[in-house]
C-alpha cells in the first residue's frame, strides 16, 4: 500500500472496533477512533455503516422503570434503513444471489487462510490465494471467480485496485468502509493486527489484504459494470434514537445520584485495610467487608500500578497484565514446574493447543475419545466434581528496574501514604469458569483481560521488601514496622477469595463471612430473575452447559471518583465502579488527572462495548452464545455465518426478554469541587474529548451533602 493510500484505509475503518484475540479480549468503545466526534453523530454513523438501530429499546426503558415488556403488539426496534452497498451489491441488490456469494468468498477465504498460522517467510496474501484456490474451502463460488480472484492477489496491491476505480478519494475512501463493513469481524480482526497488537499474531490480517480481496471479487463480479459513487453516510440525528437515550438515562441515572446522596456509615480505626479493583464486582464484595466495623476499602485500577509482562507456570510467552494504554515496567514470573502435579498447566496448554489447530483437533478426539469419553460424561453429569487449583499467590518471582517508584506510584496513587493499618490486602481479581470462549470478559480489563492476582502478589513483595521500606521512608511514606502486606485475589465467578501465606487467622476469617453474604446475594438475583435454584456458585463456574457462569460488568452504569467514607455502606448494587480520591489531599489536581487520563478512559471503553452489544446483539455483539464456535484461539464465529462475532455474547447481557445490561452512558460523579475537575479536564484531552463530546455524563459535587452539579457545553447546572 503506498503512503498516499494510508490515510484513506484509516478513514474508512473509523467506525470499526478492534477485535482482540480471545485469550484478551479488553472491553474496547467500538468507536474508539470518532471520539472527537459528538456522540449523536457517531452513533449514528455507525448505525448507517451497519444497518442497526445503535440506540436503546423499548424493553430498555420498561426494565429500568421495573415494569414487564412484552413482545406483543410492542414495537421495540424501530426500523433501520440497510446496510449502504459495496460495488455489487448497489448493482446487483443487496439481496441478490451475487451479493451473497461476494460477502461468502471474503469472508470463508479469510476464515480457511487464518485458521492455520503462517510462517515468517510467507505471506498472509499468499495464504488467501491458496485458499481460493482450494477445492475444500466452500466460498459457494464458481471455480472461474475464484481463479481471477486469486490471479488478482497475486499480480495487485490495494494501489492498482484504487487505480480501476473511477472516482475521487472521497468516493474511494466510502467504497472502502463499505467493504469493510460487509465483513465487520474480519474487518475488526484486520484492525486490530495493523493497530494494537504488539507483536505478529500468527493469524494475522491486515486491512490492506482485507480490501484488495473484497475489492478484488466485487470487480471480478462486475465484470467493468460502474455503478454511481457511493455517497457518504447521513449526518442526520437518528430519528428519536438520542430521546429514547435521555429518557432512559433520566431513569437510570437519577436512581445512582439519589444513593449517592445518602448519609454515608462511620468507620472505626482500620484494622484491615482492602485495596481492590474499581471494577464493579468488586463494590458488593468491598460492601460485605466493611460490615466489619475494623475494615476499610480502597479503589484503585486493579493491576495497581504494576504494568507486568507475566509468565505463567508451562506457558512459553508472557502475556502483558495492564491496560493497553501503557507499556511494561515489571517482569513477573512463575516458579518452575518441579513435580507432576505442577507440570499440569503444561499438559492442559498443549491440549489446548492441539484441540484448536484444524490438522490435529479431529485426530485428537478420534485418538482419545474412547479415554476420556467415559470421564466427561461424568463431569457433565456432576459438575461439582470437577476443581480448579485456587491462585497460587506465594511463588511469583518480581524483576523490576525501579522497585520503589513503582510501590511509591501505586501507594500514592490508592491515596495510601499514612495511617497504615497492620494488615493491608492488595486484592485482585480474576474469573475461572469451564467451556467459555469469552472467559477473558470476565478476567480483569486493567489487567489487559488477565487475572490480577500476579499484579497483587508482585506489588506485595515490593511493599514487604525491607530496602524498598527503607527507600520509601527516605520519600516520606513511612509504612509502620507491624504493617504487613498480604496478597489476594477475588474469583468473581464464585466469591471466593485465595490470600498468600502472610494472611492471619483473623483476616481469613472476615473474608471468608464477606464471600459468604454475596454468594446469598448472587442466589438471591438469579432467583429474583427466575433462573433454577437452588443454585450453588462454584458448580455453576464449573458447568459446562451453563451459559451464565457470571454476569460479568453487566449491569455497570456509573464511576464514582471521591473518597470511600461518602459510599461506605451505601449499597449500589454492584453497578459502580469505585475510584478511591481524597480532594483534600490533591489540592493542585494532580491525582485527579491521573485517573481522568486511565481508569476512566478504560470505564468508558467497558460501558461502550457493553452498551453496543446491548442495544445490537445480533451485530454488534456475538449473539446465542449456544451457537458460537472457536476460530483457531483468536475469535469465534456463529452458526454457518463465516464472518468472525464481536462483541458479548447475549446470555451476558439479556434472560429471556429481560435486560441485565440497560445500555446509558457512563455517569462519571467526582467528589471535588468543579474548577478542580475542568482544570484535570484541560490536561487531559481524551478524557475531555469524552466530556465535551457528550461520550459521558458528568456530575460534580463540592462536599459531602452538597449539591451534584450536571456539566454542559453551556457550564454546570444543578442535577
Amino acid at each position: 500500500m503506498t503512503e498516499l493510500l494510508a490515510p484513506l484505509v484509516r478513514a474508512s475503518a473509523r467506525t470499526i472496533a478492534p477485535l482482540w484475540p480471545l485469550d484478551r479480549a479488553v472491553a474496547i468503545n467500538p468507536l474508539v477512533d470518532l471520539t472527537d466526534e459528538d456522540f449523536p453523530r457517531a452513533m449514528t454513523e455507525l448505525g448507517h455503516r451497519l444497518g442497526v438501530d445503535p440506540w436503546p429499546h423499548e424493553r430498555h426503558l420498561a426494565s429500568a422503570r421495573g415494569e414487564r415488556w412484552s413482545r406483543r403488539g410492542a414495537v421495540d426496534r424501530p426500523g433501520t434503513t440497510p446496510r449502504p452497498g459495496t460495488i455489487v451489491e448497489r448493482l446487483r441488490g443487496a439481496d441478490s444471489p451475487a451479493a451473497r456469494v461476494a460477502r461468502e468468498i471474503v469472508a470463508r477465504t479469510c476464515l480457511a487462510a487464518c485458521s492455520t498460522a503462517t510462517s515468517a517467510e510467507r505471506s498472509r496474501r499468499a495464504t488467501l490465494r491458496d485458499a481460493l484456490l482450494d477445492p475444500s474451502v466452500d466460498t459457494r463460488a464458481p471455480r472461474p471467480l475464484r481463479a481471477a480472484v486469486a490471479q488478482r492477489l497475486v499480480t495487485d496491491d490495494l494501489a492498482t485496485v484504487r487505480a480501476l476505480l473511477p472516482w475521487d478519494d472521497r468516493a474511494v475512501a466510502e467504497e472502502f468502509a463499505r467493504h469493510l463493513a460487509r465483513v465487520p469481524g474480519w474487518a475488526g480482526w484486520a484492525k486490530w493486527c495493523d493497530e494494537w497488537s504488539h507483536a505478529p499474531h500468527p493469524a494475522a490480517l491486515s486491512l490492506t489484504d482485507l480490501l484488495v480481496l473484497s475489492l478484488s471479487v466485487d470487480l471480478e463480479i462486475a465484470a467493468g459494470e460502474w455503478p454511481n459513487p457511493p455517497q457518504p453516510p447521513s449526518r442526520s440525528p437518528h430519528g428519536d434514537g438520542p430521546e429514547r437515550l435521555h429518557r432512559l438515562e433520566h431513569v437510570v441515572h437519577d436512581g445512582v445520584i439519589d444513593r449517592l446522596t445518602l448519609p454515608a456509615r462511620p468507620s472505626s480505626p482500620p484494622l484491615v485495610q482492602v485495596a481492590a479493583c474499581i471494577d464493579v464486582r468488586s463494590e458488593p464484595l468491598r460492601r460485605a467487608l466493611e460490615e466489619e466495623p475494623d475494615v476499610t476499602t480502597i479503589g484503585f485500577a486493579g493491576f495497581f500500578g504494576v504494568a507486568a509482562r507475566v509468565t505463567g507456570r508451562g506457558e512459553d510467552e508472557p502475556h502483558e497484565s495492564f491496560p493497553p494504554l501503557l507499556r511494561p515496567s515489571v517482569d513477573v514470573s512463575a516458579a518452575e514446574a518441579t513435580t507432576p502435579r505442577a507440570r499440569g498447566p503444561l499438559v492442559r496448554s498443549t491440549l489446548v493447543e492441539l484441540t484448536h489447530e484444524p490438522a490435529s483437533m479431529f485426530a485428537l478426539a478420534e485418538g482419545a475419545g474412547w479415554i476420556t469419553g467415559p470421564v466427561l460424561s461424568a463431569l457433565t453429569l456432576l459438575p461439582s466434581v470437577r476443581r480448579r487449583g485456587p491462585a497460587n499467590l506465594d511463588d511469583w518471582h518480581v524483576r523490576a528496574d525501579d522497585p520503589v517508584a513503582i510501590a511509591e506510584g501505586a501507594l500514592r496513587g490508592m491515596g495510601l501514604t499514612t495511617g497504615f493499618a497492620p494488615e493491608v490486602v492488595i486484592l485482585g481479581h480474576s474469573s475461572h469458569t469451564s467451556a467459555n470462549t469469552h472467559f477473558s470478559t470476565l478476567a480483569c480489563g486493567a489487567c489487559g483481560a488477565g487475572p490480577g492476582g500476579p499484579n497483587a502478589a508482585a506489588l506485595v513483595q515490593l511493599l514487604n521488601d525491607p530496602a524498598v521500606r527503607a527507600a520509601l521512608d527516605a520519600r516520606g511514606v513511612a509504612i509502620p514496622p507491624n504493617t504487613r502486606f498480604v496478597a489476594g485475589e477475588h474469583d468473581t465467578a464464585t466469591d471466593h477469595v485465595t490470600l498468600d501465606a502472610m494472611a492471619s487467622t483473623h483476616l481469613r476469617a472476615r473474608v471468608d463471612r464477606a464471600s459468604d453474604r454475596c454468594r446469598r446475594s448472587r442466589r438471591d438475583q438469579r432467583r429474583r430473575l427466575g433462573l433454577a435454584t437452588p443454585y450453588r456458585t462454584a458448580t455453576s463456574a464449573r458447568d459446562w452447559a451453563d451459559p451464565r457462569p457470571e454476569w460479568g460488568l453487566a449491569g455497570h452504569v456509573a464511576m464514582v471518583i471521591g473518597p470511600r467514607e461518602r459510599t461506605r455502606g451505601v449499597d449500589l448494587g454492584g453497578r459502580v465502579f469505585l475510584h478511591s480520591y481524597d480532594p483534600a489531599s490533591d489540592p493542585d489536581g494532580t491525582l485527579l488527572r491521573s485517573i481522568f487520563a486511565a481508569p476512566l478512559i478504560v470505564a468508558q471503553w467497558i460501558n461502550a462495548a457493553y452498551y453496543a452489544s446491548a442495544v445490537a446483539p445480533d451485530v454488534l455483539g456475538a449473539g446465542d452464545k449456544t451457537l458460537l464456535n472457536p476460530v483457531g484461539d483468536f475469535a469465534v464465529i456463529r452458526g454457518s455465518d463465516p464472518d468472525l462475532r464481536p462483541g458479548l455474547p447475549l446470555q451476558s447481557l439479556y434472560v429471556g426478554d429481560v435486560p441485565i445490561h440497560l445500555p446509558t452512558r457512563l455517569l462519571v460523579a467526582v467528589d471535588a469541587p468543579r474548577e478542580r475537575v475542568v482544570d484535570a479536564l484541560s490536561d487531559t484531552p481524551a478524557a475531555r474529548d469524552l466530556v465535551v463530546h457528550g461520550w459521558v455524563v458528568l456530575a460534580a459535587r463540592e462536599h459531602e451533602g452538597g449539591p451534584w452539579w450536571r456539566w454542559s457545553t453551556d457550564g454546570w447546572g444543578a442535577w
